[in-house]
């Protein structure tokens, strides 16, 4: 995740930028993080580890298959590198088509609208928040299609 990661089609974001859309994120998805926890209960200071309910899980493989566009722009943040990234949704693909399976990385990935997050854990599972991911994701589009579209059950 190092250097010129999106060079293609993105920019790794000054610092003042990042904070900012950092906080931001935080503020719309994250629950707080208690600074001092009992000596039996460790929290973690991965921001995925403490996002608020209500996401999906779907296997890392699945994020291109997402309802985004991929000349979505998108921001990119590594945990691991404290590195945020202005790309697109495409770059992100591929980059993680790209990762070797020994790789790993914790980031997340959401968009000026704050409406949504995808966040890539080291984990080999992905937690999607405010993109539909049952119907495609999990083979059942058919019976979506079905119930909500009096046009496809004629044909």
């Amino acid at each position: 995740m190092k250097g010129k990661l999106f060079h293609r089609a993105g920019y790794k974001l000054e610092n003042k930028k990042a904070d900012a859309l950092l906080e931001t994120f935080r503020t719309h998805f994250m629950a707080e993080v208690c600074e001092q926890n009992s000596l039996h209960e460790k929290r973690s200071r991965l921001i995925w580890c403490n996002l608020l309910p209500g996401c999906h899980t779907i296997p890392t493989e699945n994020v291109p298959r997402l309802p985004v566009a991929p000349n979505q722009k998108v921001y990119y943040y590594g945990e691991r590198d404290n590195e945020m990234y202005a790309t697109t949704f495409s770059e992100v693909c591929a980059f993680l088509r790209e990762l070797e399976p020994w790789g790993e990385i914790d980031s997340e990935i959401f968009d000026d609208t704050f409406t949504w997050y995808i966040a890539i854990t080291h984990e080999d599972i992905s937690l999607v928040y405010g993109l539909e991911t049952r119907a495609e994701l999990n083979g059942l589009w058919l019976i979506e299609k079905l119930k909500t579209d009096p046009e496809f059950r004629k044909a």
